[in-house]
C-alpha cells in the first residue's frame, strides 16, 4: 500500500497542475496514512509509568524517552548543537515524600477527595490551626478592594475563593494567579491558605497550579484546594454556607470576613530541590544547497502536573500531552518528504519545566541558535486534542500573513474548524518574541478539566488531532519546502 501511494504522487501532481494552485501540497498529504501513529502516542505518552510527567520525575523521563526514540524512528536527528535528542538542565521541583494527614476539628478529611495540595507547597505540620474566610484575597488600598481590612489572620489558615470575578481581574490581573493571593497571607502572618472552588465537587475538578512568579516567597506554606466535599464538612462542623456567602459578595461586592470554630490539623512533606530534566529536540536539516537556511521551531510542553500519591495523578492529557502528540505527528509527516526539497531547517521541541516560569523554554532560548535573522517563524501547540472544533491563534493578528496562511488552509481543507485570533504571545511564544522572532501560539479548547484531575486521555480526540496535524502541515508547507524541487 505505502509503495502504491509513493507511486501516485508523481501522477497526482502532474494531473492537477493545471487546475488546482495546490495540488502539490494535497498530493503530499497522502504520507498521513503512511504515519499516522496517534494512538499509540497517547499512550507512550500518558500512562501509568509516565506518572504525570511532573519536571524532574521519572515519570517525565520515560515520556522524554519515548519522544527521542520516535523521531529517531521518523528520521529525524539531533539539533547540531547538542550530540543526542536530549538537552539536559535542573531546575527547582517538588515532589511529594510522605503521605498526607487531614482532619477539620476530629472530622477525617481525605487527600484527594475534599481537597490537593497546590504545587507551589511545601510541607507542613499543622495542629489545631484556627480557620478565618477573607473572602477572594484582595489587597488593594484601603477600599472595599482591601479584604483584608480589619481582619486579624495572624497565626490563622486563611480560606479563599478559588476563581476571581472577571470585573476585578480586569483592573488586578495579578490576581488571577493563586500563588499571588497566597504570598499576600503570608505576609500578614497567615500559616496557610485553603483556596475553595464552589463549582467543584471533589478535588478531582478543583484547578491545581504550580507556578510561582519570580520574588514571590512561599516556603514553608501549605496550600490546599478543596471543593464542595470540603465545605460541606465545614457546614456540618459551622452551621455556615460559604456557597451561599459567596453569591451574596458577588452580588454586593461587600467583603466580610468570618472566623470559624473548627480547627483544621495538617501533616505532609513537600520537598523542593534542583533536579535534572530535559527538553526533546528533533532536527530536520535544509538541503545542502541552500546557502543560508533559516529555522521553523515547533515546541510543545510534555510535562504536566505529575502525582500526588499513587492513586491522585495529574495526567494533562489534553493540556500539554496532546500538544506534544501534534508535533510528533506532524514531525514524522515533515521528514516523509524529500529532504533535497527542504528549503528551512525544521526544529521540534518537546519542552520540560512550563510549570516552573517555562524553563524549557528559557533553555532554548540561550542556546544562541535561534535570533530574528535566523529564525522565520515559533510556533507552540497546547491542548490540540480537543473534541472541541476551534483553535486559537494567539499572536495571531501580530502576524497577519501567517494568519492568512492558516485560514487559507482552513477554507481549502474544508474542515469546519473556527480559528480565533488574538494579540500578543503566550506560552512558550513569550519567551522568543522578545527577540523579534515572529511567534504563534496555537491551542485549542483545554475545557473546564484543564489542570485538574479529570483530564485524563480518554479527552483526547485521535481525528481532531489527525486534523490539526494536516492543517498545519498544509498552511506552513510552502515555509518547509521548496514545491520547484519536488519531484
Amino acid at each position: 500500500m505505502k509503495r502504491i501511494l509513493f507511486l501516485l504522487i508523481p501522477f497526482l501532481l502532474f494531473s492537477c497542475r493545471s487546475g488546482d494552485r495546490f495540488a502539490y501540497k494535497k498530493a503530499y498529504l497522502q504520507h498521513w496514512e503512511n504515519v499516522n501513529q496517534i494512538h499509540s502516542d497517547i499512550k507512550g505518552f500518558v500512562n501509568d509509568f509516565t506518572e504525570g510527567r511532573l519536571s524532574g520525575s521519572r515519570g517525565y523521563d520515560r515520556a522524554a524517552e519515548y519522544a527521542a526514540f520516535q523521531l529517531e524512528q521518523a528520521g529525524l536527528l539531533p539539533p547540531p548543537f547538542l550530540e543526542h535528542f536530549y538537552q539536559y538542565y535542573s531546575l527547582e521541583a517538588p515532589s511529594l515524600e510522605s503521605a498526607v494527614k487531614a482532619s477539620l476539628s476530629g472530622i477525617p478529611l481525605k487527600h484527594g477527595v475534599d481537597f490537593a495540595i497546590a504545587l507551589t507547597s511545601e510541607g507542613t505540620s499543622l495542629s489545631q490551626a484556627p480557620l478565618v474566610f477573607v473572602g477572594y484575597g484582595f489587597a488593594e488600598g484601603s477600599g472595599p478592594l482591601n479584604e483584608y481590612l480589619n481582619c486579624d489572620v495572624t497565626g490563622k489558615i486563611v480560606i479563599l475563593l478559588h476563581d476571581i470575578p472577571a470585573h476585578a481581574l480586569s483592573h488586578h490581573p495579578q490576581y488571577s494567579v493563586p500563588a499571588y493571593r497566597a504570598y499576600i497571607a503570608k505576609n500578614r502572618g497567615a500559616l496557610g491558605v485553603v483556596f475553595v472552588d464552589t463549582e467543584a465537587q471533589t478535588a478531582a475538578e478543583c484547578r491545581n497550579f504550580s507556578y510561582i512568579p519570580s520574588g514571590l516567597d512561599l516556603k514553608n506554606f501549605p496550600q490546599l484546594i478543596a471543593g464542595r466535599s470540603f465545605l460541606m464538612k465545614l457546614l456540618q462542623r459551622e452551621g455556615i454556607d460559604l456557597i451561599a456567602v459567596k453569591n451574596d459578595i458577588d452580588r454586593s461586592r461587600v467583603h466580610f470576613p468570618l472566623d470559624f470554630e473548627s480547627r483544621l490539623n495538617l501533616d505532609f512533606t513537600m520537598v523542593w530541590g534542583n533536579k535534572r530534566t530535559t527538553n526533546v529536540i528533533g532536527y530536520l536539516p535544509a538541503a545542502p544547497h541552500i546557502s543560508s537556511p533559516r529555522n521553523i521551531v515547533i515546541t510543545a510542553s510534555l510535562d504536566g502536573l505529575g502525582q500526588q500519591s499513587d492513586d491522585l495523578v495529574y495526567e494533562s492529557a489534553v493540556f500539554n500531552a496532546s500538544g506534544a502528540v501534534t508535533a510528533l505527528n506532524l514531525a514524522r509527516l515533515a521528514a516523509a518528504l524529500p529532504p533535497e526539497a527542504r528549503k528551512s531547517n525544521i526544529y521540534f521541541v518537546f519542552l520540560s519545566g512550563s510549570h516552573q516560569g517555562y524553563k524549557g523554554a528559557v533553555e532554548l532560548r540561550e542556546s544562541l541558535f535561534f535570533d530574528s535573522f535566523n529564525t522565520r517563524i515559533f510556533i507552540s501547540l497546547d491542548s490540540t486534542g480537543s473534541f472541541r472544533p476551534v483553535l486559537h491563534i494567539e499572536g495571531g493578528l501580530d502576524h497577519p500573513a501567517l494568519t492568512r496562511l492558516l485560514e487559507e488552509a482552513q477554507m481549502e481543507l474544508s474542515y469546519g474548524l473556527s480559528l480565533t485570533m488574538s494579540k500578543g504571545t503566550f506560552g512558550e511564544g513569550q519567551i522568543f518574541s522578545p527577540l523579534g522572532i515572529p511567534s504563534l501560539y496555537i491551542r485549542g479548547e483545554a475545557g473546564p478539566e484543564r489542570n485538574t484531575m479529570n483530564d485524563r486521555s480518554t479527552l483526547i480526540d485521535d481525528k481532531t488531532i489527525g486534523r490539526n496535524v494536516r492543517l498545519l502541515f498544509f498552511a506552513f508547507f510552502d515555509l518547509f519546502y521548496d514545491k520547484s524541487r519536488l519531484k
